[in-house]
Parts: C-alpha cells; sequence; structure tokens
C-alpha cells in the first residue's frame, strides 16, 4: 500500500521544478494551483462529460456514415453527365464526408438541445463544430494546390491557426512567439518572424515553381526553339523566380532586408562553401546549353569509353542512355573538365576501323578487294564517303590492313557492326583459301658438351 505525499514532499518537488526551469517558486506553486482549481471547476464536471459524449457520438456515427455511403457516392457520381471539373468537385467534397456529416450532426445538437435542456452547457460542442468547419471549408479550399506535402501542409498550419482563434488562444501565441527573440547587432529576429517568414516563404516558392512549370511547358509547344534552347530558359526562368520569391516572402513576413545584409553575407559564404560543387555542376549545365556543345538527343562517348545518348540536362547533373539501356548520371561539371566526344556534332556520320592482318603469301591487291567487298549492301554502312581498305604495314607475322567505313547511327553503337564485318572477314578468306597467321617462336638448344 503507498503513503500519501505529505505537504513536505509536494514543497520539496515544487521547489525542484522552480529552481531547474529558472522560477519563483511561489510564482510556480500559484500558477499550479489556479491550473488545477481551472481544472476543476471548468473540466472535471458533469456538463463537461456530457459534451464529450455528444462529441463522440457524433465522430462515430460520422465515420460510420463514410464507411457506409463513400462507395455507393463515388459510382452515383461516376455515372453523371456532368463536366469533369464538376465529377471532381463532387469527388474531393465525398472524400470530406465523414467530417461534413460530423458537422451536420453537432450543428442539429446545438440548434435543439437548448430548447430541449434550457441549462445545458455546449461551449465545448459550439468550439468542436466551428473547428470541423475550418477543417471542411480549408481541406476543399487548398485542392487548388497540386502538391500532396504542400498541401497537406498548408492545411495543417491553416486550421492550427483557426484552432488557436477558435479557443482563444491565438493572441496568446502570437504574444509569447514575438517575446522569443534573438539579437544580433541592431537585428531582432522574433519567432513570430520566423514562423512568419517560413510560411511565406514556402507560398511564394511554391507559386514560383508552379509558374516556371507552366512556362517550360509552353515552351514544349514551340517548334521553332532547339530543346536546349528550352531548358536554358526555363532554368533561367526558375532560378529568377525562385529568388524573387524568396525575397517577396521575406518582405511579406516583416523582415527588413537590407538589415541582414551582413548575416546574409556570413550564411552565403558558408552555403557557397558547403554547395561549391551543386553551384558548379549548375552553372556548367547552363554554360553546355549555351554553348550548345552538348545537347538532348546527342550522342556522346565519354572518357572512360562509354557511348550513350544525352537523355535530358538537369541542373545538378546529365542524363545519359547507353547501349545497354543504363541510365547514368554524370555531373555537369565532368562534362567540361573531362575529354568528351560529341557524335552528333558536326554531322552523325561516324568513321569505324576494322584492324586486320594475313600471311606474307598472299597478294596484298586482292586482299584489299575482298575486304571492301565486305561492306557492300550492309544496312548501317554508308556509300558515300566510300569505304576503304589501307594496306598499313609489313607485320612481325603478317601483312596489316584497316578497313574503314562509315556508318550513320553512333547511337546504336559499333561493336555489333565491327563483329559483323570480322566475320565477314572469316568467311570471304577462308572461301578464297587466305590465311590469318599468329605468332611463331622458334626455341633453339645448344648443347655446350
Amino acid at each position: 500500500m503507498t503513503a500519501a505525499s505529505s505537504p513536505k514532499t509536494d514543497e520539496s518537488i515544487t521547489n525542484l521544478t522552480a529552481e531547474v526551469l529558472d522560477i519563483d517558486p511561489a510564482a510556480l506553486k500559484s500558477w499550479i494551483e489556479h491550473a488545477s482549481d481551472w481544472t476543476v471547476a471548468n473540466v472535471l464536471t458533469l456538463d463537461t462529460a456530457i459534451e464529450a459524449i455528444i462529441i463522440l457520438a457524433a465522430i462515430s456515427v460520422g465515420f460510420m456514415i463514410d464507411k457506409i455511403s463513400s462507395a455507393k457516392l463515388a459510382q452515383v457520381i461516376n455515372r453523371l453527365h456532368a463536366p469533369h471539373i464538376v465529377k471532381r468537385v463532387l469527388q474531393k467534397i465525398r472524400k470530406s464526408l465523414a467530417p461534413v456529416s460530423i458537422f451536420i450532426l453537432l450543428s442539429l445538437c446545438l440548434t435543439f438541445l437548448p430548447s430541449m435542456i434550457p441549462d445545458i452547457r455546449l461551449g465545448l460542442v459550439d468550439a468542436v463544430t466551428r473547428l470541423t468547419a475550418a477543417w471542411i471549408v480549408i481541406r476543399l479550399v487548398v485542392q487548388i494546390v497540386h502538391n500532396p506535402t504542400m498541401r497537406n501542409v498548408i492545411a495543417f498550419i491553416t486550421w492550427s491557426i483557426a484552432a488557436l482563434s477558435i479557443f482563444g488562444f491565438l493572441d496568446d501565441t502570437v504574444e509569447a512567439l514575438n517575446a522569443t527573440s534573438l539579437t544580433i547587432g541592431d537585428f531582432q529576429l522574433t519567432a513570430l518572424t520566423v514562423v512568419k517568414c517560413l510560411f511565406a516563404t514556402m507560398i511564394m516558392v511554391y507559386i514560383a515553381s508552379s509558374i516556371s512549370r507552366t512556362v517550360e511547358r509552353r515552351l514544349i509547344n514551340i517548334p521553332a526553339m532547339t530543346s536546349g534552347s528550352r531548358l536554358l530558359i526555363g532554368k533561367i526562368v526558375r532560378i529568377v523566380l525562385t529568388i524573387l520569391a524568396v525575397m517577396i516572402g521575406l518582405t511579406m513576413a516583416g523582415v527588413n532586408l537590407s538589415a541582414l545584409a551582413v548575416f546574409s553575407g556570413a550564411v552565403g559564404i558558408g552555403v557557397g562553401l558547403g554547395l561549391q560543387r551543386g553551384v558548379s555542376n549548375l552553372f556548367t549545365g547552363m554554360m553546355l546549353l549555351m554553348d550548345r556543345t552538348i545537347q538532348p538527343g546527342d550522342v556522346i562517348e565519354l572518357s572512360t569509353g562509354g557511348i550513350g545518348t544525352v537523355k535530358q540536362m538537369g541542373s545538378r547533373c546529365t542524363e545519359v542512355i547507353t547501349l545497354d539501356r543504363r541510365s547514368y548520371l554524370i555531373p555537369n561539371e565532368e562534362l567540361v573538365t573531362q575529354p568528351v566526344i560529341n557524335w552528333s556534332r558536326g554531322g552523325r556520320e561516324s568513321l569505324v576501323s576494322v584492324v586486320f592482318g594475313v600471311d606474307y603469301s598472299h597478294n596484298p591487291h586482292q586482299i584489299i578487294t575482298l575486304a571492301r567487298a565486305t561492306t557492300d549492301g550492309h544496312p548501317r554502312i554508308l556509300q558515300f564517303p566510300e569505304p576503304s581498305c589501307l594496306f598499313t604495314g609489313f607485320g612481325d607475322n603478317s601483312l596489316d590492313f584497316q578497313l574503314n567505313f562509315w556508318i550513320a547511327d553512333p547511337e546504336n553503337g559499333t561493336a555489333g557492326i565491327k563483329s559483323e564485318i570480322l566475320l565477314a572477314l572469316w568467311d570471304v578468306f577462308d572461301q578464297h583459301d587466305i590465311k590469318i597467321p599468329y605468332p611463331h617462336r622458334e626455341v633453339f638448344i645448344h648443347n655446350k658438351s
């Protein structure tokens, strides 16, 4: 059996708490007594229990109505002969069926219960009803925001402000946030300013992003512009609008931008050092688009030997699709600092060379004629410029040749066509009994005895 705590124990706990929080013990004790008296007088009462039962009953019935009727309402809305936008609005309202039902039930209670039970108190029911109405209106209004995360954040923040206002805590909350501040020289930064800055900047950046996406979609419909020009203009519009959005958001929150000059300069240096590679990739990507050395659709060969097609050029990296259908994300900076072969620049035709050798017993003129014949009729080999076969030298074990031809589709790779030409050379050499040499070594053993 646990003994009841003594007054001395309660007083020592109060003093310890006051010491930790750095508050006057007498003031803390007075506040605790006041909070306890208010709780007993306003919360732990029969009227509050009745209101809680009414609210819980309305919530249960509301969710039950939603569970029973939601699927049927969806079918009815889909069968309506109405414009798509009307159906979409009705579907959004259907998804709010539970809070709408709760609001209707609580409103009926507020309308009829006072006439049936004259002395009943419905202050808590009234507050919950207004909270539910605010939630319904906010959820319907924020449907214009397409980003789900942004939509939920805006709805939560707006509803929280509405809740504080309904319960009468908004002014106290604003005063508490305004009283919490950080002073940097002559500039005072309060918690309220930070909250307003974050909210205003978030809204303005989202609006800027939506406008930039709209501009990029409109640019796609202009056939006279190249894909690189569209991408460059889209990047510039997005960057400019984002900077303007941040500045407008700070100004709307009441921040004096001139007072932040020194502080923002120091922060800018730190952020610049931390994002050095990212900023470098951003501007090198814009440089590539401006000088058009690499554009979406070009076939490029990297310093590592890989060949692929540029699919898209982003703010941080460029996506290249290789012949084996793998997607490689290459930082833009590497495309400027590392050697890159652009097969599409100056024409799509690409020269392919196949090196081979034959035995010294054969006529080089015959070999050149047979080798050139292997390129005739091949669907990937161009007949102009004309294929050629060169006699390149007398090797250690063979007569060396180089067969050159041009293709118009380097994005499909060169390994496959080299393999086909080598097989064709093997077949024609086999038909004419031409030998392909291999190294010979002679070992002499000297007997000293």
